[in-house]
């Protein structure tokens, strides 16, 4: 029985107990996990480990009733034992372990941790008092800046505060998502649950750390909006949170087309929806002004300019009979594309439309609407894909009678994949044949999705 370390970011400082199962090379050996299994979770992990990342099982040590402040142990952690420092005793029985590998702080209990031996030169020994580890000299650095430099955010974010919080993944870049601070963990940093977002099981609210960076306290509601006005900032209630955006239509006061210059897109929402765009400027609410001179405003005109030199493309490559595909807006099918043919013209940049694979509610006959042309491609390309897709891919799904736009989320054993929908917040997996590489088309060329 041997633990197994990595070098992989996110692991380093953590072992994993193993049995060896035999020689694969010089130096190399085939081990199998104790506690972590193959993807489908039915049978131990098996792979080829190298010699350097392989020690014995460290015998127990006796008689520890307690451990002391800044004293190296190994914490019992997401399925293995990970080097760290005691930061704070609380009662003998809790402690709060300090890990230099990812700058975290975490609380376990006295059950969860053993004293840390190291192996060298084929002998097992326990962490020394004699003179500070490199361990503890991070730590006491980092009980330093918590002390005095933390106090700002501390005090902004307390305990039980309602905030919002941002990232910086693509795709979500401009959206707010609804948390209360259940604590801090590390300078800067703060525990959060979120109020609309869930577990991959969808059983419990989503807890994870952010950065006072990525957090804002929740916004004060603004005096009842009776409309919009047309490039006035807003942000808009979609995915379970809301997105910055900026009103680029007025339909009827009760409906608005939205325009979101992270994503390009236009969606339409009702007023309910929607609320007036306020900034946090030096620790205050400042409401965007409504002229038309704001950021958003001026990348919608842009927009609105490319827009409309490539919908005086449109006219012209979708004849009478032309083969095309057509984008769905309505909730619960927006990113996906239905095979259809042009059958007629209709006023401005509007075209009647059969499609291939949908077909009318008796399902006597195949379904004809009318369609707006920035909602119509041509059919892209067909790309030979023999090689398997890789994770994050961009990939076209071929689902209920049409092509749905997502990210390979896993690749599975015998070519199957598990593919994450943005629109829906789905997860779902699908064969190899289900899925074609996705194409952009931009300025009236197909684009591959890698240099988009």
């Amino acid at each position: 029985m041997v633990e197994v370390s990595s070098d992989e970011e996110g692991y380093k400082g953590s072992w994993f107990t193993a049995t060896v199962l035999g020689s694969t090379g010089i130096d190399k050996y085939m081990v199998e996990y104790h506690n972590l299994t193959m993807d489908d979770g039915t049978q131990p992990l098996r792979e080829e480990a190298h010699e350097q990342y392989i020690r014995p099982f460290p015998p127990e040590v006796p008689g520890v009733v307690y451990f002391k402040e800044l004293q190296e142990v190994d914490v019992w952690y997401n399925e293995g034992w990970w080097e760290g420092v005691i930061s704070k005793v609380l009662n003998f029985s809790d402690y709060i372990v300090y890990f230099s590998s990812t700058n975290e702080l975490l609380r376990f209990e006295r059950s969860k941790l053993r004293p840390h031996q190291h192996w060298i030169n084929g002998k097992w020994i326990i962490d020394s008092k004699e003179k500070p580890s490199e361990m503890e000299v991070k730590c006491r650095n980092l009980r330093f800046m918590i002390t005095y430099r933390r106090k700002t955010s501390k005090e902004k974010f307390r305990k039980g505060t309602m905030v919002e919080i941002s990232s910086d993944e693509e795709g979500y870049k401009g959206s707010w998502f609804t948390a209360t601070v259940l604590g801090s963990t590390v300078t800067d940093k703060f525990l959060v649950e979120y109020h609309n977002l869930t577990m991959d099981d969808g059983t419990r609210p989503l807890r994870e750390e952010a950065h006072a960076r990525y957090m804002r306290p929740y916004p004060p509601e603004v005096p009842r909006v009776v409309y919009f006005k047309e490039l006035q900032e807003v942000d808009a209630w979609y995915n379970d949170g809301w997105w910055e955006g900026v009103i680029s239509k007025v339909l009827n006061f009760s409906e608005y087309i939205v325009y979101f210059s992270s994503t390009g897109e236009e969606l339409r929402f009702e007023h309910s929806k929607l609320r007036p765009h306020q900034y946090w400027i030096n620790g205050k609410w400042v409401i965007a002004s409504k002229g038309n001179s704001c950021e958003l405003a001026m990348k919608y005109r842009d927009a609105k300019v490319n827009m409309n030199d490539t919908g005086n493309k449109s006219k012209e490559n979708f004849n009478l009979g032309t083969k095309v595909e057509v984008r769905s807006d309505e909730e619960g099918f927006r990113g996906s594309w239905y095979t259809a043919i042009i059958l007629e013209l209709i006023g401005n940049d509007k075209f009647f439309v059969e499609y291939q694979t949908l077909k009318t509610e008796d399902e006597t006959e195949l379904l004809k609407e009318e369609a707006d042309a920035s909602d119509i491609r041509p059919c892209p390309p067909d790309i030979e894909h023999l090689y398997r897709f890789a994770v994050l891919e961009k990939v076209d799904v071929w689902y209920n009678e049409g092509w749905w736009v997502g990210h390979v989320s896993k690749v599975l054993d015998d070519l199957r994949y598990r593919v994450y929908f943005e629109t829906t917040n789905e997860v779902m997996e699908f064969e190899h044949s289900d899925l074609r590489p996705h194409q952009e088309w931009i300025d009236g060329n197909w684009v591959a999705a890698s240099r988009v």
